[in-house]
């Protein structure tokens, strides 16, 4: 704060910069609450926040638990390791078996010999209805690799007295398989100007006796079937092979979200209880010795209702979330024993689900209720003390203007009193000289 200069006390003989300085030293004593109530209100608003976020984090693993597609997400596997599977989100259980007949391969043609050198006529070919031609084997094989459209690959294959071009559908399957004509080979007569060397075909796998009448045969241009089973696509790479795919929820990943969950509650519980106990006298609230939010009953509200997801049920009942294996601890926070989890779903995989829906569903409502952008309790709070921040802002910056006024108006006055002080000793010394010559006067 800016200060004007005094005369300090040269007449007078006090010390009026300390007197100054003391006076304002009381006057700063409101404002100086206010810097306290600021402070504080910062440090209560970056607690909460932490425990809002915390519990935006739990609502959203527990929303996560709640969703019925969590308990009917299967995975696959394979009895032989030829046979791979892939299971998507829509996956239900089940199983098939079934026998590899055949692998999908691509078509592939060697053409005749391509006439080359001086007085040979420059190579033509048609692949199906694209159509090629170029001044040597090379260059048409190039440009039949570079176009667009082209559904094969070209390859030069010198056979040690001629040239021929090597065909290959870039898609496997029967009905990418194609014919060859053209000009410029040695022995083109009008028939076609090439040898199959691998017939184009689908793969197919047959569900039954794979050597009687009986059996289903189900065919795909590529090596994998997708959708075979719902949500379930199978890759075979080896024919003969008898392989039963099987697909079952994954209970694993199940016990693992129940287990996320639980510590995302932990997180919450641990926090409010670090901010809301009570210190020992003499101990400062800060965010290393807790208790910024002691006594506020928004964040202990918040505490219960999470634990209430558990402990809240008729207990006994069919869904009562301790049949799963969660449990509240002593020390008020939230244990799973998934041992217990496992043994219900095996004996009842839809109690199993039923528990952990409704618990889940309690927990994503008492953290809704909480952490909510708009309707949150914890949020409304938060709201409420950045309110009061920038209350208490405005009112420091009002205190600012009007100590520094005050300040100005005491270095005034005490400007005025010494110089006050400085006329009454100018007197006081013009009066002792006159007393003195009349004192001499009279002698």
């Amino acid at each position: 704060m800016a200060s004007t200069s005094a005369i300090g006390g040269l007449v007078s003989g006090l010390d009026t910069k300390t007197l100054i300085s003391q006076l304002m030293s009381i006057a700063k004593a409101p404002q100086n609450e206010l810097k306290t109530d600021l402070n504080a209100a910062n440090n209560q608003i970056t607690a909460a926040q932490a425990i809002n976020s915390k519990a935006a984090s739990m609502t959203s693993v527990a929303k996560d638990l709640a969703s019925a597609k969590v308990y009917t997400t299967a995975s696959a596997s394979s009895t032989d390791p030829s046979v791979s599977v892939s299971a998507s989100a829509s996956a239900a259980s089940g199983s098939i078996t079934f026998t590899v007949k055949q692998l999908a391969t691509a078509h592939v043609v060697l053409s005749d010999a391509i006439a080359t050198g001086s007085g040979s006529a420059a190579p033509s070919i048609s692949i199906g209805s694209a159509s090629y031609s170029a001044d040597s084997v090379s260059t048409l094989a190039e440009k039949i690799n570079k176009a667009a459209d082209a559904t094969v690959t070209a390859t030069v294959v010198n056979d040690g007295s001629s040239q021929r071009l090597q065909l290959t559908a870039k898609a496997t399957g029967s009905t990418n398989a194609f014919s060859v004509t053209g000009t410029g080979f040695t022995d083109s007569d009008g028939d076609p100007v090439s040898t199959v060397v691998k017939q184009g075909q689908n793969a197919q796998i047959a569900i039954g006796d794979s050597t009687g009448a009986g059996a289903v045969v189900i065919s795909s241009p590529s090596n994998t079937f997708t959708g075979l089973m719902t949500g379930v696509d199978v890759t075979v790479s080896a024919k003969d092979k008898t392989a039963t795919v099987s697909t079952a929820v994954n209970q694993g990943s199940i016990t693992s979200k129940v287990s996320t969950l639980v510590t995302a509650m932990n997180n919450v519980l641990s926090d409010v209880t670090f901010h809301t106990k009570a210190l020992a006298t003499g101990t400062t609230a800060s965010s290393i010795n807790g208790g910024l939010l002691r006594g506020n009953s928004t964040m202990r509200d918040l505490s219960a209702q999470v634990l209430n997801s558990i402990s809240g049920g008729v207990a006994g009942s069919s869904t009562n979330a301790t049949l799963a294996g969660l449990t509240v601890n002593r020390d008020g926070t939230v244990a799973f024993d998934a041992s217990v989890f496992n043994r219900l779903y095996a004996k009842d995989p839809a109690q199993a689900q039923a528990v952990l829906q409704q618990f889940a569903g309690a927990v994503q409502k008492a953290g809704d209720l909480a952490s909510n952008s708009s309707t949150g309790t914890v949020t409304s709070y938060i709201s409420g003390n950045q309110t009061t921040v920038r209350t208490l802002t405005d009112n420091i910056a009002g205190w600012d203007q009007r100590l520094a006024s005050k300040q100005k108006r005491l270095e005034a006055q005490y400007n005025a009193l010494e110089v006050a002080l400085q006329k009454l000793s100018g007197q006081g010394s013009a009066l002792e000289a006159s007393l003195k010559q009349l004192n001499g006067n009279n002698s």
